[in-house]
């Protein structure tokens, strides 16, 4: 009986502590940590698209005059996003002095 309840602890201890881990995206995750840096708090860097990630990005883009009128990022174009942020772009973007943000290296 010891060692069920130790099994079943293992589990419920990896259910909990690993399992959003697996979830997470990497080019949600690549935002969250590009935002870290400004003045948008994207909120956990999780890799988990939410209202945070999802306001702070629009945010940025909008100050930057990144986005046409009425558009909004979402989960779907992260990675067009992410890799926007790994290009030469990221540097305007950083250099626009249209808001405040930190001088950062994206990974």
């Amino acid at each position: 009986m010891a060692n069920f309840t130790k099994i079943i602890s293992i589990v419920l201890i990896n259910t909990f502590f690993f399992a959003p881990s697996l979830s997470a995206d990497t080019s949600i995750l690549c935002i969250q940590k590009f935002l870290k840096k400004t003045v948008f708090e994207p909120g956990l860097l999780d890799g988990v698209w939410g209202k945070q990630t999802e306001s702070s990005i629009n945010s940025l883009l909008d100050q930057a005059g990144m986005l046409k009128p009425n558009q909004e990022i979402s989960a779907l174009d992260a990675k067009e996003v992410c890799n926007l942020l790994h290009s030469s772009k990221s540097d305007e973007l950083l250099e626009s002095g249209k808001f405040k943000v930190f001088r950062i290296e994206t990974d």
